[in-house]
């Protein structure tokens, strides 16, 4: 895990774009705290922090370039299958001054181009600019694992790009502006997939998808998908060959230079841990008299297990800079859930595995939010906007795409709150070569066949239960201390220009068809507004 930042403005790079970009990376030094980096030339400007993982010499620094120099890179992220891939390039010639995933991909973005992304398994976002070609490529990766934002929204009309969006408010050219379309659907609670942000005019590059600029011209292009095959596999060869592809993905992910730790918050943890022997294991307080799951299984892999609890007064403390670190407002609990699991866990370890994505894969899920409270939402959501904002244009029906199956929130989240900490995440169900797989299935399996696939892989384990924290943030609101931190910060609405105060007020008082969701929502926006609007 690292982070990356770049400027793209041909003919136009000028003196002060050195301290700029550092100003822009160390706006994200969380990210990589072990060293930085810089490339600037006329065109380009590249910035870096590492987190080291792989090769812990000096040898391991971005950026990146080729032996002769007319190739750059910054990269964040890993590739699992590197080392097959640079037998391959020493085959053909090429020479390594480290041991790291990074040079093979630039060197196999040197010999294949845009092809080395058929390639490569892993997490990334990375960026090469070819001074030959003048051109610059950016591609992110088959799931959107690592984040990669883009926009071109700047008074001098350049293009930035980076591992967060924090990163270009810290340059002047960047113009900071509230995207007011995101509004009505957040504090409603759809569930939208879109490349817009909460900030007008940036992107996120879409999973899948790679962006090159020539000329000043920009092009997006998808670059890999994955449909439902039939194949003539028995469901015995079908149940056995997922499971080798799923071990061969834990083997290539728990590969690192660096201690291996495991989060243990649901039953697919488990079996990724039972298979990648990590040092340290964690997970959430149980209540007293209740068996700890964790703590047993811990034992027999010969793990030792650290227990977190969150406290009301933990999350109150930290909520604001954690809406902060987010880059776009999120109401989940599931954001302080691993905010505070990747806090213990840095004492003791830098890589994490997790069995994320397993679920989503195997089961089809409907959204969480209630009918009922979607319409309660959009009767409330609709009296305290102060304008009438568009409805959202992009709303993607998740079942019918697998690559979104597996929630872009929740991999962001993930991402940016174990970076938080300096902490990398891994998730071996989360491989293109494993979903390829499990979607490559036996003729008419049908979706309840999946689920039972992925019952009878968790049972290999021996655990069909697993203890896991419930939200209590409805529970805290009910209790006058925590409600009026809320109510206060409500009654201030930094955010005066959408959200109509004398409503919010009223929606307050409103104990008989109160919703604590709902609140919940306003303020975690109005937290995130005033990080980024007024504070800063």
């Amino acid at each position: 895990m690292c982070g990356t930042v770049g400027i793209y403005n041909p003919n136009k790079i000028y003196g002060n774009y050195k301290k700029i970009i550092k100003d822009m990376a160390d706006e994200i030094i969380h990210r990589g705290p072990n060293s930085d980096g810089y490339h600037i030339d006329e065109s380009v400007a590249f910035g870096f922090r590492r987190l080291s993982m792989v090769d812990l010499s000096s040898n391991g620094s971005q950026p990146f370039y080729t032996k002769n120099k007319d190739k750059v890179m910054v990269f964040n992220g890993e590739i699992y299958n590197y080392k097959g891939i640079k037998k391959e390039l020493l085959e053909d010639g090429y020479e390594f001054i480290s041991k790291t995933d990074s040079e093979v991909l630039l060197y196999g973005y040197d010999k294949w181009g845009e092809k080395i992304l058929d390639k490569v398994r892993g997490m990334f976002g990375f960026a090469v600019w070819n001074k030959e070609k003048e051109e610059l490529f950016i591609a992110r990766d088959f799931f959107g694992i690592k984040p990669l934002y883009y926009t071109r929204n700047t008074t001098d009309g350049s293009l930035l790009f980076g591992s967060e969006i924090k990163s270009f408010t810290k340059n002047p050219n960047f113009i900071k502006e509230f995207n007011e379309n995101m509004l009505k659907p957040y504090l409603e609670g759809r569930q939208i997939e879109t490349d817009e942000t909460f900030f007008k005019g940036v992107y996120k590059l879409k999973p899948g998808h790679f962006l090159k600029m020539k000329n000043n011209n920009m092009e997006i292009k998808k670059y890999w998908n994955v449909e439902v095959r039939s194949s003539k596999k028995s469901k015995e060869e079908y149940i056995e060959n997922i499971k080798n592809t799923i071990q061969e993905s834990i083997d290539l992910h728990k590969e690192t230079d660096t201690e291996l730790g495991a989060f243990l918050t649901k039953t697919s943890d488990l079996y990724v841990s039972n298979s990648s022997s990590p040092v340290d294991t964690f997970g959430f307080a149980v209540e007293e008299n209740k068996q700890n799951i964790q703590e047993e299984f811990s034992k027999e892999i010969n793990a030792k297990y650290h227990e977190v609890k969150i406290t009301p007064e933990d999350c109150f403390k930290n909520i604001e800079r954690i809406q902060y670190l987010l880059d776009d407002p999120n109401p989940s609990f599931l954001c302080m859930e691993i905010y505070f699991l990747s806090q213990e866990a840095r004492k003791y370890v830098t890589a994490i595995m997790t069995g994320d994505g397993a679920e989503e894969l195997f089961i089809k899920k409907e959204d969480v939010i209630t009918k009922e409270e979607i319409e309660y939402n959009n009767k409330k959501v609709s009296k305290i906007l102060n304008k009438e904002l568009a409805e959202y244009i992009e709303e993607i029906n998740v079942a019918n795409n697998i690559q979104s199956r597996i929630s872009q929130e929740k991999l962001l989240v993930a991402d940016k709150m174990s970076s938080a900490q300096s902490m990398e995440m891994r998730s071996p169900f989360i491989d293109r070569k494993v979903v390829e797989e499990i979607y490559n299935v036996p003729k008419d399996f049908s979706e309840k066949e999946l689920e039972e696939v992925l019952k009878k892989l968790l049972e290999e384990v021996a655990i069909n239960k697993i203890i896991k924290i419930e939200n209590p943030i409805n529970n805290w609101l009910k209790e006058e201390k925590y409600f009026n931190i809320v109510k206060e910060e409500l009654n201030l609405n930094v955010a005066k220009d959408y959200l109509d105060s004398e409503k919010i007020e009223e929606l307050l008082e409103d104990k008989k068809d109160f919703k604590y969701n709902l609140i919940w929502r306003i303020y975690t926006f109005l937290l995130w507004y005033k990080e980024y609007f007024v504070n800063r």
